[in-house]
C-alpha cells in the first residue's frame, strides 16, 4: 500500500516539476521572442530576415548606395575626413615671431601629462575606440618629428601607479584607479545633491626626478621645440564647478577651468629650458589662459579641442605646415570663466519645499522634480554678453562701466574680460577682406552679401567670412523687454585654399528672419524695428563690433581698444516697426507665444528681473535661490497632467482593418499619399502601444510588416557596432566580408562637435555627415541620434563637447549641413537634446525658467534650421522647460516643432530614466513617437505606465487619436530611409532558426514530454489504486 502512495507521489511530484519547468521554459520564449533583436545584438545571431521576391529586380531596390566598395575604402575615407576636420578645427590663438610652423624632421619634447594621456573624447556618448587612437607621439613620428622619449617614459611610468580600486558605472566591475594620471569626471545619472570636484592629475614636476634623475640632460637632444600639452576631460552626465568645490584638491587655482600650479609648473620648465615653448589646449570647455596669451615667452597657442581617434594627424599638419591653420573659436575665451551672467544661475539649485512635491509613496526624487535653474541673463549668453556691453559702454550708455558684474572688482572693462573672442582665429599667412555688395530680396527675405577674399601673406592658406550685423535697440524696445545683441553672427563661408596673392570673391546668403526680435511682451511675434542696422565682417564678433563702432563714428579716443575700419560695414534702415513680415513661420502656421509657462514669473508674477542693456547694474541676475513650488507648480512637477477616459469609441480611430498594404508598400511615399490611411487603420493597437513603449530600437509589428530596425547614439559616429557585424546578405551591396582588414572596425572615430564648429566650414559638416550615412548602410542602422544642438551657455557644462557652441547661427547652419549629408545615405539623423539642456547636472528633471525671446532666439533658432530643411527625427532633452517635462510640452513639441517649423518626423524621448517623470502619456499627446527604453518593465503591473495598453487606452479618443498621428510621423520618416533598402511591395519578414530558438524549442519538447508521461504516470497509477480498492 505504502509503495503505491509513494509511486503516486512520485508521478505528481514528477508532474508538477514538468509542468512548472514547461511553464518557463514557455515564458523565457515569449521574453526572448519579445526581446530577439536585442538578444541577436548581444549574441550575434540573426532570428529574422526580410525576404523580396525573385521577381524583382534587387539592383533598383536600393534607393541608397555606398560610394565605396568595401571596409578598408570606407575606414579610409574615415581617416582623411576626421584629419581634414581637424586641420580646419584647430585655431591658432597666438604665434610669436611665426614660431609655428616646426621644421619638418624636428626634434621636439612633449610636457604635461596630457600629453601622454589626452583627451580624445568625451566619457560615455562621444568616447572614441582606444585602440584605434593614434596619438600626439605617433602623429609627430608618423610626420616626420623626433620626440623625447625620456619624458614619454616618464609620464608612462608616472600614470601607471596604482592607487586603489573603484567600481565600473556600467559593468559593476572592479577597476585599478591610477592616481597620477590625469582625473575623469564623476558622472551622475539620476538625482545628484552632491558636487562632484575633479582632480587635474598633473603631477609635480618634482616627480619626473624621482622617476629619472637625469631627465632634464634629455631636452639638449630635443630641443628644437617644447610642445606642452593642457586640458581638461569632458562626460555626458558631469558639469565642472567654479571655486573650491569644483576640485578634489588644492590645485592652485581659482576655478577648475584656470592653469593648476603643476600646470604653470611644467610651462615654467619649458620656458626656463627651451627657446620655442607651444601650448596646445586639449579641452572642449574654454579655459582660463590669458596669462599665456601674455606671457611673451609663451610663443604659440594652438586650440585644438578633443580629437578622436585621427586628429592628431591634422594637429601635426599644423604644426609642420603642411596645411595653414584656418579655424576660428566657436566660444568666447573670458579671462575669469565664471564672468558671465548665465553662471550667476548655474548648478545645483534646489526648490525649498521639496517634499511638498512629494506625493504619497512617490517622493520627488521619483518625479525627477527638486532642482531648477533661473536663466535671468535671457539673450545674453557668450559673446552677445560680452560684445554688448562692450558696445554700450563705449557709447555711454545703460551704467555698463559699472563694477556690477565685472570680474577684477573694478570698473567693467572689456580688455580684463575677455581673452581671445568668439570668431577668432589666426593663420601662417594674411588675409584683406573687402565688403563688396548688399542685395536684398524681399520675395523671401534674404540679404546677400559678397565679400572679396585676398591672401596678401606668403603662404597658401583658406580664410573664414564671418558676417554679423546689428539691429537697433530702440525705445520701444526697452518699454517691452525686447533685448537686443549689438552684435551676432547672420552667415558665414569658408574659402578654398588660396595661394599667395589670389583672391576669390565670396557670397554669404542671410535668412532675415534669424535677425528679426522675438517680442513676448507686446506683439507676442517677431519684429522688426524702426531705425538703422548694421552688416559688418572681421575676425570675430569682436572685430565687427568695432568695425560697427567705426561707421558709427567712434574711435579709440572713446575707449574702444581698436580703432575699427567702417568700409567693412554696411549700413540700412528701416522706417517702421514690421510685425508682420516675421509673423508667419515657413509653414504658414502663425507664430505667437507658445512658451509663457517657461517663465517662471508665470506662476510667481513678478520675481524674475532678466538682464537688460538698458541698465546693466540695477538688472545684473541675482542667484535665484529658496523659490517655493506653489500649487500650479507642483501639478506640473508631478508629471501627472492627462486623465485617461475609458468610455469613448475609438474603433473608427484604429480599426485594425487589413487592405493588404504594409510599410513595405509605402517606400518613397509621401507623407500626404492617401494609401498611409489604409495602412494606419490596419494597426493593431496592442503591438502600437509595445513599439511606443520599448523605442529604443524598433520593434518589430506584424500587423503592418515593420521589422525590427537599429537606432543608434553618437555624435562622432555610429557606436557599439562593429563593421560587418550586421553583414548576413552576401548578396547586399554593403556586405562586408570577414576577410577584409577593416570589418570590425568601429566608426565613432571623428573629432568633438566643437573642432567641427571651429571649422566654420559647412561643406565639411556635409561630408561628415555624409560619411555617418556611409556607416548606417553597412551597420543596418536607421536613425542616429545626433548631432547635437544644444548650446553653450557656460563653459562649464562638462557635456560642451556634444555641442557645437555657444552660438546659435553657426550650430543652426553645420547641423543642418551634417543632417542633410546623412540623408543622401538615407540616415535619419535625430538633432539633440531638444531642447535646453543646457547643464548635466540634475539634467534628468531639473526645471530651466526662461522667458520666451530667450527661449527662441537661443537654442530653438540653433535647431530651426535643421528641422525646417528637412529633418526627419529628433531626441528630446531630459530636462524641463519651466515646470513641464521638455517632451510633454505642447507648445514647444506640437505648435513650433511640428507646427510652425512643419516637423513631420521620429521623435525618441532621451533614456527613460525615472518613467514617473518621462510619462508615456503624456509624451504621447505632445508628440512622442517613441519611448526610449530597452525593457517594458514598466507596464507591469504596479508599473508607472501600466495603464499604457490596448486595453487601457482605447476607451479616450483623444489619445487614440494622437497614437494613430504619431505613427503616421514615424511611418512616414521609416518609409523614406534607408530601411527600405532593398525592400519592395513583395517583401516580408520571415523568422529564422536560431540556436537559442533550437535550445528553448528542444526545452519545450522535452519538458512536454515529461509532463505528458508523467501524468500518464499519474493518472494510470491513480486508477489502478482506485481499480484494486474497488476489487
Amino acid at each position: 500500500m505504502k509503495t503505491k502512495k509513494s509511486r503516486i507521489r512520485k508521478w505528481r511530484g514528477l508532474t508538477c516539476v514538468s509542468a512548472s519547468l514547461l511553464a518557463l521554459v514557455v515564458a523565457t520564449s515569449t521574453i526572448a521572442e519579445a526581446w530577439k533583436s536585442m538578444i541577436d545584438t548581444q549574441i550575434g545571431t540573426v532570428s529574422s530576415k526580410i525576404v523580396t521576391d525573385k521577381t524583382d529586380d534587387k539592383s533598383d531596390l536600393y534607393t541608397y548606395k555606398s560610394d565605396y566598395k568595401n571596409a578598408t575604402e570606407l575606414v579610409n575615407a574615415h581617416k582623411s575626413i576626421a584629419e581634414k576636420i581637424q586641420e580646419e578645427g584647430s585655431v591658432l590663438l597666438k604665434n610669436n615671431s611665426s614660431t609655428l610652423p616646426i621644421k619638418k624632421g624636428a626634434k621636439v619634447t612633449l610636457l604635461g601629462m596630457r600629453s601622454h594621456y589626452p583627451v580624445y573624447g568625451g566619457q560615455i556618448g562621444s568616447s572614441p575606440v582606444v585602440n584605434q587612437n593614434v596619438s600626439l607621439e605617433s602623429a609627430l613620428k608618423e610626420k616626420g618629428f623626433s620626440v623625447n622619449p625620456t619624458i614619454i617614459d616618464i609620464y608612462n611610468k608616472i600614470g601607471n601607479v596604482v592607487t586603489g580600486q573603484s567600481k565600473n558605472f556600467f559593468t559593476g566591475q572592479m577597476e585599478n584607479v591610477y592616481g597620477n594620471q590625469p582625473g575623469t569626471l564623476s558622472n551622475s545619472f539620476g538625482v545628484s545633491n552632491n558636487i562632484s570636484p575633479l582632480k587635474v592629475g598633473e603631477p609635480d614636476i618634482a616627480s619626473y626626478k624621482t622617476t629619472n634623475g637625469d631627465y632634464a640632460t634629455s631636452f639638449k637632444d630635443y630641443n628644437d621645440a617644447a610642445i606642452v600639452v593642457i586640458g581638461r576631460p569632458s562626460s555626458e552626465a558631469a558639469d565642472f564647478y567654479p571655486g573650491k568645490a569644483g576640485m578634489a584638491q588644492d590645485e592652485g587655482a581659482k576655478n577648475i577651468l584656470g592653469l593648476t600650479s603643476n600646470e604653470r609648473k611644467v610651462i615654467e620648465l619649458a620656458k626656463e629650458n627651451f627657446d620655442k615653448v607651444i601650448v596646445l589646449v586639449n579641452s572642449d570647455n574654454p579655459m582660463e589662459i590669458d596669462e599665456l596669451k601674455n606671457d611673451n615667452k609663451i610663443d604659440s597657442i594652438l586650440w585644438i579641442g578633443e580629437p578622436s581617434n585621427y586628429g592628431f594627424l591634422g594637429v601635426v599638419d599644423i604644426l609642420n605646415g603642411a596645411v595653414s591653420p584656418s579655424g576660428h573659436l566657436p566660444d568666447t575665451y573670458a579671462i575669469d570663466s565664471t564672468s558671465s551672467p548665465a553662471m550667476v544661475n548655474y548648478g545645483m539649485i534646489p526648490y525649498s519645499n521639496q517634499d511638498a512635491i512629494s506625493n504619497g509613496n512617490l517622493k520627488y526624487t521619483d518625479y525627477r522634480a527638486g532642482w531648477y535653474l533661473v536663466e535671468a541673463e535671457g539673450i545674453y549668453t557668450g559673446y552677445k554678453y560680452y560684445e554688448t556691453r562692450y558696445a554700450d559702454l563705449i557709447a555711454g550708455s545703460g551704467k555698463a562701466a559699472s563694477i556690477v558684474g565685472s570680474s577684477n572688482g573694478s570698473s567693467w572693462n572689456y580688455n580684463k574680460e575677455v581673452s581671445y573672442g568668439f570668431g577668432y582665429g589666426l593663420s601662417y599667412t594674411n588675409f584683406e577682406q573687402k565688403l563688396g555688395n548688399v542685395t536684398f530680396n524681399n520675395n523671401d527675405n534674404t540679404a546677400t552679401v559678397k565679400v572679396t577674399v585676398k591672401n596678401v601673406g606668403n603662404v597658401a592658406g583658406k580664410d573664414v567670412v564671418q558676417l554679423y550685423a546689428q539691429s537697433p535697440y530702440t525705445e520701444y524696445d526697452k518699454t517691452n523687454k525686447v533685448e537686443k545683441a549689438s552684435v551676432q553672427l547672420m552667415g558665414f563661408e569658408k574659402t578654398k585654399e588660396l595661394k599667395p596673392g589670389e583672391s576669390e570673391e565670396v557670397t554669404v546668403k542671410v535668412d532675415l528672419q534669424y535677425l528679426a526680435s522675438y517680442d513676448y511682451m507686446n506683439a507676442k511675434t517677431y519684429i522688426m524695428d524702426d531705425g538703422d542696422y548694421y552688416f559688418a565682417i572681421g575676425n570675430g564678433a569682436h572685430e565687427a563690433m568695432n568695425n560697427i563702432l567705426a561707421a558709427q563714428g567712434k574711435t579709440k579716443s572713446d575707449g574702444m581698444d581698436n580703432d575699427g575700419n567702417s568700409a567693412n560695414s554696411y549700413k540700412w534702415t528701416q522706417k517702421k516697426l514690421d510685425s508682420k513680415t516675421y509673423s508667419k513661420s515657413a509653414s504658414g502656421k502663425s507664430i505667437t507665444n507658445q512658451l509663457n509657462d517657461a517663465d517662471l514669473n508665470y506662476y510667481l508674477p513678478g520675481t524674475v528681473t532678466y538682464l537688460s542693456r538698458s541698465d546693466w547694474e540695477s538688472t545684473w541676475p541675482k542667484k535665484y535661490s529658496g523659490i517655493i513650488a506653489n500649487d500650479k507648480m507642483i501639478k506640473q512637477l508631478r508629471n501627472d497632467t492627462y486623465t485617461i477616459k475609458k468610455d469613448e469609441d475609438t474603433s473608427k480611430i484604429f480599426p485594425n482593418k487589413n487592405s493588404g498594404i504594409t510599410i513595405a508598400s509605402m517606400k518613397g511615399a509621401s507623407y500626404d499619399d492617401e494609401r498611409w490611411n489604409f495602412l494606419l487603420d490596419q494597426i493593431n493597437l496592442d503591438e502600437a502601444c509595445a513599439t511606443i513603449r520599448v523605442g529604443q530600437n524598433i520593434k518589430r509589428m506584424d500587423s503592418i510588416g515593420l521589422f525590427d530596425m537599429f537606432t543608434n547614439d553618437g555624435p562622432i559616429g555610429i557606436q557599439g557596432v562593429k563593421l560587418g557585424e550586421r553583414s548576413t546578405d552576401k548578396n547586399s551591396p554593403t556586405y562586408i566580408d570577414p576577410s577584409d582588414p577593416y570589418a570590425g572596425y568601429m566608426t565613432n572615430d571623428m573629432p568633438t562637435e566643437p573642432v567641427v564648429g571651429a571649422t566654420y566650414n559647412k561643406q565639411l559638416a556635409h561630408e561628415e555627415g555624409v560619411i555617418f550615412g556611409e556607416d548606417s548602410l553597412r551597420n543596418k542602422v536607421v536613425v542616429q541620434w545626433a548631432p547635437g544642438m544644444n548650446l553653450h551657455r557656460t563653459p562649464y557644462n562638462a557635456r560642451n563637447h556634444e555641442y557645437y557652441s555657444e552660438d546659435a547661427i553657426l550650430t543652426n547652419y553645420l547641423g543642418t549641413e551634417s543632417v542633410k549629408g546623412a540623408y543622401t545615405k538615407g540616415l535619419i539623423m535625430a538633432p539633440k537634446h531638444f531642447a535646453f539642456n543646457d547643464q548635466e547636472t540634475n539634467r534628468v528633471g531639473v526645471s530651466a525658467y526662461m522667458n520666451e525671446q530667450r527661449a527662441r532666439e537661443g537654442e530653438l533658432r540653433a535647431f530651426q534650421g535643421a528641422f525646417e530643411g528637412g529633418a526627419l527625427g529628433t531626441m528630446t532633452a531630459f530636462n524641463r522647460i519651466g515646470a513641464t517635462y521638455v517632451n510633454a510640452h505642447e507648445g514647444l513639441m506640437q505648435n513650433i516643432l511640428r507646427g510652425e517649423w512643419g516637423f513631420k518626423g521620429y521623435n525618441v524621448t532621451d533614456m527613460v530614466n525615472g518613467p514617473n517623470y518621462i510619462t508615456v502619456k503624456e509624451s504621447v499627446i505632445a508628440g512622442a513617437t517613441q519611448m526610449d527604453t530597452s525593457n517594458d518593465n514598466n507596464v507591469k503591473s504596479g508599473g508607472a505606465w501600466e495603464y499604457f495598453t490596448a486595453a487601457g487606452v482605447s476607451g479616450d479618443a483623444t489619445l487614440c487619436k494622437a497614437i494613430r498621428q504619431n505613427y503616421h510621423y514615424f511611418l512616414y520618416a521609416i518609409s523614406n530611409s534607408n530601411a527600405m533598402n532593398g525592400i519592395s511591395a513583395s517583401s516580408h519578414v520571415v523568422n529564422l532558426m536560431t540556436w537559442w530558438r533550437a535550445a528553448l524549442i528542444g526545452l519545450e519538447i522535452a519538458f512536454g514530454a515529461m509532463l505528458f508521461i508523467s501524468l500518464a504516470g499519474y493518472v494510470l497509477t491513480t486508477k489502478k489504486k482506485e481499480t484494486n480498492k474497488e476489487a
